[in-house]
């Protein structure tokens, strides 16, 4: 049996058994069109295909089905440890700070008085606040 995969816009037509997979479909795709089988998402209508060990038959898939296939774009950032020296440097530049009550200057943490001139170097200045963990905690 047949069955059209719309890639990008492009149609591709694929050889396969009625006792396939939707694994071995993919397998396909990556083999002749190079789209790596991680990143594929098929979809048949609105319903995505994404039980690797279903059949085609099962799943739907018939002779000259339209399969659409979508990419998910892997990447953004996920939990970091930072190294230790370099957590220190950022907290000593980026936390620990004073700040202006009249005009919320960032001033060094040796300050005593503001530096601006719009708030009239005011005394009155207080530690900034510290950072939450993403646990919440302080």
């Amino acid at each position: 049996m047949k069955v059209l995969v719309n890639c990008d816009g492009e149609l591709a037509t694929f050889e396969v058994t009625e006792s396939s997979t939707i694994g071995d479909l993919k397998q396909l795709i990556d083999e002749n069109e190079s789209y790596d089988r991680e990143i594929q998402r098929l979809y048949l209508g609105t319903e995505e295909l994404c039980d690797d060990e279903v059949t085609l038959e099962k799943s739907g898939i018939a002779d000259g089905s339209l399969v659409n296939m979508k990419i998910s774009l892997l990447g953004g950032a996920g939990p970091v440890e930072y190294i230790d020296h370099l957590k220190e440097i950022a907290v000593k530049y980026r936390c620990n700070k004073m700040i202006c009550r009249k005009c919320y200057a960032r001033l060094p943490q040796n300050a005593h008085n503001c530096r601006k001139r719009k708030c009239g170097h005011c005394p009155n200045i207080r530690p900034k606040k510290k950072m939450k963990d993403k646990d919440g905690k302080k």
